[in-house]
């Protein structure tokens, strides 16, 4: 009878992990490498004191995610004459559009500099 594997052993670990997980990607920008964040929201009552009344108060707090407008593109790159495939906030589709797509996609380290291809 062949030995049991532990859940501390490596291969049965990763085994374990590819049947019952699912690999989902995090919503984070290529370019700008940003991701999720996390903030609150804060509920006030009351009439602001430069209105006359007497303050704003708290009334509750509560957790929320800022999350980060990510899209796929398929980005046509002149210099090196092929398409990219990317997932990009919407800041970075803005500053691709700005700057040009070869320096922006350099620059982050999504393709190689121009010289360095063979074809």
């Amino acid at each position: 009878m062949p030995p049991r594997l532990s859940h501390y052993d490596p291969i049965h670990r990763l085994l374990w992990r590819s049947t019952y997980t699912s690999f989902t990607m995090s919503r984070v920008c290529q370019v700008t490498k940003r991701g999720t964040r996390v903030g609150g929201t804060i509920a006030r009552r009351g009439l602001p004191k430069y209105k006359g009344g007497i303050g704003l108060r708290t009334t509750g707090r509560n957790k929320r995610k800022f999350k980060v407008n990510v899209q796929r593109k398929r980005i046509w790159v002149a210099e090196i004459g092929q398409h990219v495939n990317v997932r990009l906030s919407t800041r970075a589709l803005k500053t691709i559009a700005k700057n040009g797509a070869y320096p922006t996609l350099l620059k982050a380290g999504l393709v190689k500099p121009a010289g360095s291809q063979k074809h």
